[in-house]
């Protein structure tokens, strides 16, 4: 993978990037981080592609997230491996709330593969995600998000895009 990010519980615990491509400024980070390391860019996107007044689960997920992921990949730079996510749901009965935000800058390219992750729970657990995509011109992004949850976990996820001029999103 060109990167890994891990989430238990909706908090983030680890995060690794291959060094050339941090080199090159390629940044995957926590988003509650993000927002105090780089908050013009953070700022001008978070909220803009799924806000809060879009519906009832939005307004909810905007309300309290407590984490989340950023990345953001800058103009002409390629990601060759895709960045892995691994979320891991380990207490029953309770709620996560996160947000994603991916911005690939003009004729960039990254593919983000999103695990979630649970055992069997004896009481719900419900996860509840907004997805930010952002494509500037040219750029080629591919998401994927893939569910393994056990009994009792539930999972609703806001996911909306935005493609600039010659941009292309692929959703899985």
């Amino acid at each position: 993978a060109s990167g890994h990010i891990v989430l238990i519980d909706g908090q983030v615990v680890h995060t690794d990037i291959d060094p050339a491509l941090a080199e090159q400024g390629v940044i995957l980070d926590s988003l509650h981080d993000a927002l105090d390391l780089y908050p013009d860019v953070v700022q001008a996107h978070l909220g803009s592609v799924v806000p809060a007044e879009d519906g009832k689960f939005e307004a909810l997920n905007a309300a309290l997230w407590t984490d989340g992921i950023f990345v953001h990949v800058p103009a002409n730079v390629q990601l060759e491996l895709p960045i892995r996510v691994t979320r891991w749901l380990s207490d029953a009965a309770t709620a996560y709330f996160s947000r994603v935000l991916v911005i690939a800058e003009a004729h960039s390219q990254v593919s983000y593969v999103d695990e979630v992750v649970s055992d069997d729970f004896d009481a719900q657990t419900f996860k509840s995600s907004a997805v930010e995509v952002v494509a500037r011109d040219g750029a080629m992004v591919q998401y994927v998000k893939v569910q393994r949850l056990g009994r009792g976990a539930f999972v609703q996820s806001s996911q909306r895009t935005l493609a600039y001029r010659d941009a292309r999103i692929d959703t899985l």
